[in-house]
């Protein structure tokens, strides 16, 4: 088991890293790591959650991390995902979850 303290931005940032098609035993697989990314209705709470009519995400409190553990299989899936993503944004956090899985040095 993996341990990790995400922030809201990196959750939903590797929400986006995972494939949204692919073969039924993957899917399975994503769809467990989608059930422990997405935000609980407390966590959004203690954040002060809104998804805008536009779309956006607002939230509060963006230092906030929380904690998922996760099987070593999953941290395995999400790596890769993170790996693998080329459209990341240039900014600090990237690198800061980046080097949560051990990538970008």
């Amino acid at each position: 088991m993996k341990q990790l303290n995400l922030t809201t931005w990196e959750r939903l940032q590797l929400i986006r890293c995972l494939p949204k098609t692919s073969h039924i035993p993957t899917v399975a697989k994503m769809l467990a790591l989608f059930d422990k990314l997405e935000l609980t209705k407390e966590e959004q709470q203690a954040i002060n959650f809104i998804v805008t009519t536009n779309g956006q995400a607002t939230w509060s409190n963006p230092e906030l991390g929380f904690d998922i553990e996760f099987e070593d299989s999953q941290f395995s899936e999400l790596k890769k995902a993170v790996e693998t993503r080329v459209d990341w944004p240039v900014v600090k956090e990237t690198m800061q979850l980046a080097e949560k899985f051990g990538l970008g040095e």
